[in-house]
């Protein structure tokens, strides 16, 4: 299925209209695709409203983006947070010997010393490519497509976007390894970014429809910046695929919600390991949907998404924007698999 690709705005004029503001008009739903660009010229949200199934109602954003702030200079006071070690992998820092190692929480969670590692003392975003490697590769498509691998794509295309416009960006895993949940919200708090973003694709929908499926998940404590930064990757996501002209996964409560344990906390561990955080967690599309999957199949369509992701997180770092897409809180009693330290074994650090 070929891919439905928009007009590609001036890079120039992207970088004028974020770095120092300026007014816009409207827009339609057309996004960039084949490099690294984050809003288009004339960009605006568009306030409109949708019926959910059973009724309710699914509000979208009435604000504009017309006065961007500048990207928020990153808290460091030059102690290392987190590393990359000599292999690529980022693990959040315990202390610092006096020989200089690193002891990190490794990605099975283990204290680790590592003497060889560049030092990370900040970032504005961390990103979390959900799953991976042969222990857990997330949701498999209709073709064997393993959603780890999509994960890892799209989150590396939305860092690309970001960085070119001055965002700091680290990503929880760099290539096709385990990591617990709790290491790699680990390396969230300990860098302590302006937004933390899980990066996921869903599996069986119990129904399709003409318009994408996404579900953003915030925090149950976080009614304010959590679920601001997940209204507007939702509604970024949501017009980044609108274009596409398939029938889309869908299940009864999609859109932006808080899902609850038995306890009333979140239900997900990388949202509850992270709080004190704005995180989010993003159901961007059904792998295990046969169209969905012949999209995320291509470098196209994994850029396409990487950069909604990425406009979501800039509105929310440089605009007041409300976002859209809310729905109800939901609670699952269903015990989650997944995300220990039982079986884990960590990849080479050094």
């Amino acid at each position: 299925m070929p891919l439905r690709t928009p007009r590609v705005a001036s890079a120039v004029v992207l970088a004028t209209f974020v770095l120092a503001g300026c007014g816009v008009q409207a827009h339609t739903v057309e996004v960039p695709v084949t490099r690294p660009t984050l809003f288009p010229p004339n960009y605006t949200t568009a306030p409109t409203t949708s019926a959910a199934p059973g009724g309710s109602t699914m509000a979208s954003s009435t604000s504009t983006t017309k006065v961007p702030r500048p990207i928020p200079a990153v808290l460091a006071d030059g102690k290392p947070r987190a590393v990359v070690t000599s292999t690529g992998v980022v693990a959040a820092v315990d202390s610092v010997r006096a020989d200089g190692a690193f002891v990190v929480t490794s990605p099975c969670g283990a204290a680790v010393a590592v003497s060889k590692a560049t030092p990370i003392v900040a970032a504005n975003v961390v990103l979390d490519p959900g799953h991976g490697g042969a222990l857990d590769p997330g949701t498999v498509g209709p073709t064997g497509t393993k959603e780890a691998a999509v994960n890892l794509a799209v989150a590396q295309a939305a860092a690309a976007q970001l960085e070119a416009f001055g965002v700091k960006v680290v990503l929880t895993r760099t290539a096709d390894y385990y990591s617990t949940l709790a290491s790699r919200a680990r390396v969230a708090t300990s860098l302590a970014p302006n937004a933390f973003v899980s990066i996921h694709h869903n599996g069986a929908p119990d129904h399709v429809e003409d318009r994408p499926g996404t579900e953003v998940y915030y925090q149950a404590d976080d009614e304010r910046s959590s679920k601001r930064l997940a209204g507007l990757i939702y509604e970024e996501v949501t017009i980044a695929l609108a274009p596409q002209k398939i029938r889309w996964g869908w299940y009864a409560d999609a859109g932006v919600k808080a899902r609850l344990n038995d306890q009333g906390r979140d239900y997900y561990g990388i949202l509850r390991n992270a709080a004190g955080v704005p995180s989010a967690l993003a159901e961007l599309s059904y792998l295990t949907d046969a169209a969905e999957e012949a999209l995320l199949k291509t470098p196209e369509f994994q850029k396409l998404e990487g950069a909604a992701v990425a406009r979501g997180i800039l509105r929310y770092l440089t605009t007041d924007d409300p976002g859209s897409g809310f729905v109800g809180a939901s609670k699952r009693t269903d015990a989650t698999t997944g995300g220990g330290s039982t079986i884990c074994v960590d990849p080479p650090l050094q």
